[in-house]
């Protein structure tokens, strides 16, 4: 569950950049699907909160293509990493870390 003090940016942000389902809405706050999860955000005023999240998923390099447009979202651009994973990064408008990654 996180907080953010401006849940229209937020709707706008998942809905329209990581193109995420709205599970449910409501006046003060949203679900999102992100595979067999869900990301939660309720309104609060004084206190927004972020989090780190890194998400595997099959195609990196394709989810990458979509998502690059997206520039003023993007926290790193894609990577290999000595680990032996392939990666981006991206924040939200709360500046929450979202980083998807795919094994090589």
């Amino acid at each position: 569950m996180c907080y953010t003090n401006n849940l229209d940016s937020i709707k706008a942000y998942y809905t329209g950049v990581l193109e995420l389902n709205i599970v449910e809405s409501w006046a003060s706050g949203v679900m999102f699907e992100i595979g067999d999860n869900i990301i939660e955000y309720f309104m609060e005023d004084s206190n927004p909160t972020t989090f780190a999240i890194s998400i595997e998923v099959n195609d990196v390099d394709e989810l990458w293509n979509r998502m690059r447009r997206h520039t003023d979202w993007v926290s790193f651009d894609i990577r290999d990493n000595p680990w032996g994973d392939r990666s981006f990064g991206l924040k939200d408008p709360n500046g929450s870390q979202i980083v998807f990654f795919s094994k090589y």
